[in-house]
Parts: C-alpha cells; structure tokens; sequence
C-alpha cells in the first residue's frame, strides 16, 4: 500500500475518513495517543524497558542505577494508562555482558528491529498472542535530568557510582560529573581503589588522593 504521511496523529487518523490505517505503531513518544485511536485500530507501543516491572521513561536507566543485571525493551498494546497494556513479545540482555548502556541499547534495539516485521503481521492478522499485566506490581519512573548526572552525594557503595557512570558516562551519554568548588568536571573513568586504611576514617564526599595525571580518589559509604 502507499505510504500517507500525516501531521498529526492525534486528529488526522479520526477525523479523516481517506486514512485506514492496519497499525499504528508508536517509537519514543513520551506523549498520550487518544482512545478514540486505539478503539479502532491495533496500537502498538515499543516501550524501553521490562513490563511490567518498570513503567514510564527512560526506564531501562533506572533499572539499571538500581541494580537490575538486565534491560530490555517490551512490546506492548497501548491502553488507557502508560505502559499497562498486554504485553505481545520482551527482549532483554544481561547487563554486565555490555561494558556500557550505549552497546546494550544498540544490541537491544537491533534484536526489536529483527522481530518486528513478523510480530507486527501477527497483530494485523489477530494471530498474535499476550500476556496481561493486570494487578502487577510496578515502578513508574520519571525522565532522567542532567541533574542526576552530577554526583552531589557520595553517601551511597561503590556499586551505585559505577552503575551511574554504566548508563551516561560512555562516550556517547551526556556525561558523568562532580563539582568542585563551583566548577564541573567530567569523570572519564571510574574504579574502586585499593584502600591503605580503615573505609570508616573517611567521611563519604571527602577527597582522600589526588596526583599529577589528574586522578581524584573520594570516599564513598563502602570504601
């Protein structure tokens, strides 16, 4: 069939009756599609993270910073609330076998793009099946902020700021920085280091080791 294109799916899909769409299928938008859409047509949302765990944006980032050893991307009907509909297919992948997000989001995404065609003809078709999320328990989360890539509380173990520094401390993340005296530096790497003393002695925050490579050591809850 010949591809439409159209301005804006919030009206042009009702009110314009020339538009019969099989599928709608929605990639990173943050924004509600109207039911009046999705009582007529299948609606499909590929939402990055695992259903029904973990709801909302930027999910996978989140998943991570809290100790999750996988990520993923969920296919999903959309329904009335964000994130809550059958959930049709769930590709996922061991965090730790990545040494940063961006190569796990780009390994993720290559898998969804494999499987999409097929999954997608199924749903036209009404031969694909689902799973419920209906009284599932779940983590509704929030779009992460350029503040919370800057580390103003050390008061947390080692393994946080590495997850931190996992998810937007590669090359192509935003950037993982501290503050000192009022001026922000880019953390290029992070690794625990070997302490010649008692963890406790140190006051999470304190900076315990500089040298002339620009190394900083500070200390953290656990060490």
């Amino acid at each position: 069939n010949k591809a439409k294109l159209i301005s804006n799916v919030n009206t042009d899909l009702i009110d314009d009756p020339n538009i019969t769409p099989d599928l709608l299928l929605v990639l990173n938008y943050s924004k509600r599609i109207p039911d009046g859409i999705c009582n007529y047509i299948p609606c499909v949302n590929v939402h990055s993270g695992i259903l029904p765990f973990w709801r909302g944006l930027n999910s996978n980032l989140w998943a991570i910073l809290n100790g999750e050893q996988q990520a993923g991307y969920s296919i999903h009907q959309i329904s009335e609330d964000y994130d809550a509909g059958n959930i049709y297919k769930i590709i996922s992948a061991n965090v730790d076998e990545f040494s940063d997000y961006s190569l796990l989001s780009a390994h993720l995404q290559k898998q969804v793009s494999a499987i999409l065609p097929e999954l997608l003809t199924a749903i036209i078709n009404q031969r694909a099946t689902t799973i419920s999320q209906t009284k599932s328990p779940y983590t509704f989360t929030t779009k992460m902020r350029p503040d919370d890539t800057i580390i103003t509380n050390w008061n947390k173990d080692i393994d946080h700021y590495h997850r931190l520094f996992y998810i937007v401390g590669h090359v192509n993340g935003t950037g993982l920085h501290i503050c000192i005296n009022k001026k922000r530096y880019r953390i290029q790497k992070i690794s625990k280091m070997q302490m010649l003393c008692i963890p406790q002695a140190f006051i999470p925050g304190s900076v315990i080791y500089t040298d002339a490579q620009g190394k900083v050591g500070i200390a953290v809850r656990n060490g």
